[in-house]
């Protein structure tokens, strides 16, 4: 049985993903939707100050990948390397969050 969780993740995905290459560093690649958002930070270290840009990619866990730190993901024929430990950041647990930087 699907829940309103599950429906609100899907109609996301149709509406605002788009498709992609999940490239683990071992195994095969895999065809995936994701849902891209831009973010930017600035890094404070001591009296400098260090502009990086990063992007955020959801990824539906109904996938079947378990994202790892290192690992990739081509979208629109660019690369980006997942940084970090990828997350679980909503209520019903059906999104991985991944923080990546440009490959």
């Amino acid at each position: 049985m699907t829940g309103a969780g599950e429906i609100a993740v899907e109609s996301v995905f149709a509406a605002f993903g788009i498709d992609a290459e999940y490239v683990p560093q071992s195994g095969p690649s895999v065809n995936v939707r994701v849902v891209s958002k831009h973010k930017d930070e600035v890094v404070g270290f001591d009296m400098t100050r260090i502009h990086t840009t990063t992007r955020i990619f959801e990824l539906r866990r109904s996938e079947n990948i378990s994202p790892l730190d290192g690992d990739a993901l081509i979208v629109n024929g660019d690369s980006y390397l997942v940084q970090g430990e990828p997350q679980i950041l909503d209520a019903d647990r059906l999104v991985w969050t991944l923080d990546t930087r440009p490959a």
